[in-house]
């Protein structure tokens, strides 16, 4: 059965195909306020590529566009039951969201998780294997709001690959979050099109390394991309800076 609930976003994220968005349950109080519990909702399109969400569903109402800390009204279809993606919620593509209120950054330290360390498999710092969600040690997750490390930097630059189908090069754009979580280094790709903004103009082909200012003041919503050739990759959906 369909259901309708409100959702504290906290990452409206470029992916393939579309949009990546996802946030916490937001439960309406009687004094007008909101409680916000752990369970995460990444809304997926039952009709898309991958479940992306289409621009147009991004803009609530049209022409404005969902911004993280935004509470919206979504209704459900249902869960996807992808074990890979256990936070995955089929929306009902007919019912438009509708927005309902925005939170304040003071809310994240309220809010943010506390998982013992992020997904590693002792391989390379920016991936996990196949399946790797679904073999943790319950409650599996494949996202997470955590509060920023004290040493954080962003190494970006236009990468040149050949395209494998014609053999021309191309640029790639690397834009990676270094930092250190439970004595594990991590590399996550930054998808957050407001903080890359200005990031983009400052692309060159050579690399770049940019520290984070007030790391430790920033939170992170971070995910696991769907499996791809056998790996699932490190993305930092959100930057919540101070």
């Amino acid at each position: 059965m369909p259901k309708t609930v409100q959702i504290l976003i906290l990452a409206n994220s470029i992916r393939h195909g579309g949009y990546c968005v996802a946030g916490k349950l937001a439960m309406p109080l009687e004094n007008g306020e909101f409680k916000i519990v752990d369970q995460w909702i990444r809304l997926t399109n039952p009709d898309g590529d991958e479940g992306a969400v289409p621009h147009a569903k991004t803009l609530c109402p049209a022409p404005k566009q969902i911004h993280p800390l935004d509470i919206i009204q979504v209704e459900l279809r249902g869960p996807c039951n992808n074990p890979d993606h256990p936070e995955d919620w089929y929306y009902e593509p007919a019912s438009p969201w509708r927005f309902v209120s925005h939170a304040d950054k003071s809310w994240l330290p309220l809010i943010a998780d506390k998982p013992p360390r992020l997904w590693h498999d002792g391989g390379q710092p920016q991936s996990v294997h196949g399946g790797f969600v679904r073999a943790m040690t319950p409650p599996a997750f494949s996202i997470c709001l955590i509060p920023g490390p004290q040493k954080m930097d962003l190494y970006f630059w236009k990468k040149p690959v050949q395209d494998p189908h014609t053999g021309q090069m191309k640029s790639k754009y690397v834009r990676d979050l270094l930092f250190e979580h439970a004595g594990i280094d991590h590399e996550f790709s930054v998808t957050d099109p407001v903080f890359m903004e200005p990031i983009w103009k400052r692309m060159t082909d050579l690399p770049q390394v940019m520290r984070m200012p007030g790391a430790s003041e920033c939170f992170l919503c971070l995910s696991l991309g769907l499996e791809f050739h056998g790996r699932h990759y490190k993305i930092c959906a959100t930057i919540f800076e101070r």
